[in-house]
């Protein structure tokens, strides 16, 4: 549903010499968006925080990425 039909939040972050410029502001604009639409972000900003480590890590992420972090509702369900 977030993909098709839009129905999600997402930041753009840029990671440079191994920090993840203005992570503060882009979380805060992402968390409120979720609370603007009522979606159940599901995480905490630490997890978030976490979760995105590990993935620059797994993927030996240092510098010049840019990421897209989405939060969606997930599938959309099947019309009965």
């Amino acid at each position: 549903a977030g993909f098709v039909l839009g129905d999600g939040v997402w930041e753009g972050l840029r990671l440079h010499k191994g920090a993840l410029l203005f992570l503060d502001a882009h979380l805060d604009r992402l968390f409120a968006g979720a609370r603007a639409i009522g979606l159940d972000f599901g995480m905490t900003r630490g997890q978030v925080v976490e979760a995105l480590e590990v993935v620059l890590a797994a993927n030996g992420m240092t510098d010049g990425v840019h990421l897209r972090l989405m939060v969606t509702r997930g599938e959309k369900a099947a019309a009965n």
